[in-house]
C-alpha cells in the first residue's frame, strides 16, 4: 500500500505572516468607502460631506499602516525566534481591535450611506440634509465651518442626533452631525421640522447657548416671579427650548403647527412632568410655540390651535404634583 503523503511542516512564523497580510488589506479597506457603497450621481453626498467622512478614515488608515509596516520590517525576518513570533503575535492582537475599531466607523457609514440606493427615500434623505443644512448657514463664524448634516433612517418613535465631534463606538470622532428620524416621517413632509430641531443642537453647541441660556432664562423667570424650582426646571429644558426655537426661526408658524402632531400623545404623557428630561412638558412645549408665534405676529390661527390644545389636554386631568408645576409655568411662558 502507498503510504499517505505528509504536508511539509510551515516554517516557523508562516501563520503570522499571512495574518500580517491580512491585517494589511483590512487596513486598505478603511480608504474603500466610495467603491463601496457605490452612489450614483443621483443619490451621492456633496463633496464636502465626503471630504468629512473620508478624512478620519484616512488618517486611521495611514497610522495603522505605519504602525504594521514597521513591525514588519522589524520582525519579519526574525521570525524563526520565538521570542520574535510571541512578540509579532501580541502585536498582530492589538493590531486587530485597533483595526476593528476603525472599520466600525467605516462599517456605520457604509450602513448610513446606502440607504440613499432606496430610489425614493435616498432622494428624499438628500432633501433632508439641505432642509438641516439651510437651517445652519447663518452668517456666523461659529456656524460657518459646520459640515453639511447627514441623514438617514433608524427605528424609533422621534427624531435624534448625534453632533459633529461626539465619540462614535470606535473612540472616533463624528465628522459632521448625522440625523437619524423614523421612515414615517418622510412620510409626513409636514413634520420634517423635527430635521431642523436636530440641527439647532448644533447650533446651541456651537453658539454656546446650552450654557448661557439656563441663566438667560432663570433670571428672566426670577424677574417675573418664578419660584426657584421653575427656575430649575425651565434651565433643564433649555436644553430643548433652544433647539425648538431655532425651528421657529427658521420655520415659523410650520414649527406651532408640526410641534402639535409631534407630540400630540395621551394625555398622561401630555401632561406629566420629569425633573430630569430636559424635554419639557409637551403640553408647556406646544404651548411656548404658540406664544412665539403671538410675540411676533399678534393674533393668529395659533390662537385656535391653542384653544384646541387646551380642549384636548384639560391641566386638571394631570396628577396634583404635576398641575403644581404646570399651571404657574403656564403663567410665566
Amino acid at each position: 500500500m502507498t503510504p499517505l503523503l505528509e504536508a511539509p511542516p510551515a516554517a516557523p512564523g508562516q501563520d503570522l505572516h499571512r495574518r500580517y497580510l491580512v491585517a494589511e488589506r483590512k487596513i486598505r479597506l478603511l480608504s474603500s468607502l466610495r467603491e463601496t457603497v457605490a452612489l450614483g450621481a443621483e443619490a451621492d453626498i456633496t463633496p464636502a460631506q465626503w471630504r468629512a467622512i473620508e478624512a478620519p478614515l484616512a488618517a486611521a488608515e495611514h497610522r495603522l499602516l505605519s504602525l504594521l509596516h514597521r513591525a514588519g520590517e522589524r520582525e519579519l525576518g526574525r521570525l524563526h525566534d520565538l521570542p520574535a513570533r510571541r512578540r509579532f503575535n501580541a502585536f498582530l492582537g492589538d493590531v486587530e481591535v485597533a483595526v476593528s475599531r476603525a472599520l466600525t466607523f467605516f462599517d456605520t457609514f457604509v450602513d448610513i450611506l446606502s440607504q440613499r440606493h432606496l430610489p425614493e427615500a435616498g432622494v428624499l434623505l438628500r432633501g433632508c440634509d439641505e432642509l438641516a443644512f439651510d437651517s445652519l448657514n447663518k452668517p456666523h463664524p461659529a456656524l460657518s465651518t459646520l459640515a453639511r448634516p447627514l441623514v438617514f433612517l433608524d427605528r424609533g418613535f422621534g427624531a435624534s442626533t448625534l453632533r459633529e465631534g461626539v465619540a462614535l463606538s470606535g473612540r472616533t470622532r463624528n465628522p459632521l452631525q448625522t440625523i437619524q428620524i423614523p421612515y414615517t416621517k418622510l412620510r409626513e413632509k409636514h413634520n420634517l421640522t423635527s430635521v431642523v430641531h436636530e440641527a439647532g443642537h448644533s447650533a446651541m453647541a456651537r453658539l454656546e447657548l446650552n450654557s448661557a441660556l439656563p441663566a438667560v432664562v432663570a433670571g428672566a423667570l426670577a424677574r417675573a416671579g418664578g419660584r426657584p424650582t421653575l427656575q430649575n426646571l425651565f434651565g433643564l429644558w433649555t436644553r430643548e427650548i433652544g433647539p425648538d426655537f431655532w425651528v421657529f426661526c427658521n420655520c415659523g408658524a410650520a414649527a406651532a403647527s408640526g410641534v402639535r402632531e409631534i407630540v400630540g400623545l395621551a394625555p398622561a404623557r401630555v401632561l406629566a412632568v420629569s425633573h430630569t428630561d430636559p424635554h419639557p412638558p409637551p403640553y408647556l412645549r406646544v404651548l411656548l410655540h404658540f406664544e412665539w408665534c403671538r410675540q411676533q405676529w399678534g393674533r393668529g390661527a395659533w390662537d385656535d390651535w391653542e384653544r384646541d390644545w387646551l380642549s384636548l389636554y384639560p391641566v386638571d386631568a394631570a396628577p396634583a404634583r404635576d398641575q403644581a408645576v404646570l399651571v404657574p409655568a403656564r403663567r410665566l411662558l
